[in-house]
């Protein structure tokens, strides 16, 4: 009799320990339509998307250094939404005229607009009477808001080569520019 007790006692633990398990097993599915396919973000600019919260208007004094010149020019951009374009010309003792595309950078969302630059034209050395191609390239850096759609608040850094000397290009915007102006003059 002890010893039916025994079992007994037994069978009863290991049912109850067996009843308090919470697992079940389920069967696994596999779903094909999701579990093989990533997710990347789309190759159009967001900007197309969420629309420009950005100025399009961009006009900037400029002024390049090297060796052998320098100058003083303004430049003018017009970038609606991802991609414009811009003029510059530059004068002092030669002058040069050149254009091409600007690509921004930032995304509809942040606090800073960016732009790349680059420009193709030509610079006329009066001395010699002759046309040289000219390169620029460089960067912008504007606010992302402005009076309306014209841009009060920009920078611009670039390099710039007529190949045969090479130039560093520095640009404020029009409102910069005069409070700069107000700076030196007091």
């Amino acid at each position: 009799m002890k010893r039916l007790l025994i079992i007994g006692l037994l069978l009863l633990c290991h049912i109850s320990m067996r009843a308090q398990t919470d697992s079940v097993a389920v069967p696994q599915w596999e779903d094909t339509a999701y579990s093989e396919e990533e997710y990347q973000a789309p190759n159009i600019h967001p900007i197309y998307y969420f629309g420009s919260p950005f100025c399009e208007h961009f006009a900037e004094m400029k002024l390049f250094l090297g060796f052998d010149d320098l100058g003083l020019g303004f430049n003018y951009t017009y970038l609606p939404e991802v991609w414009g374009g811009h003029l510059t010309g530059y004068t002092l003792n030669t002058l040069w005229v050149m254009g091409g595309p600007d690509y921004r950078l930032s995304k509809p969302w942040d606090n800073t607009d960016w732009h790349l630059y680059g420009s193709l034209g030509f610079c006329y050395d009066g001395d010699y009477d002759l046309l040289h191609p000219a390169m620029e390239v460089g960067l912008r850096i504007a606010s992302p808001t402005g009076s309306g759609t014209f841009c009060i608040n920009s920078v611009t850094f670039g390099a710039m080569t007529n190949f045969e000397s090479f130039y560093v290009t520095m640009g404020l915007s029009i409102s910069l520019c005069t409070l700069f102006s107000l700076l030196l003059l007091l």
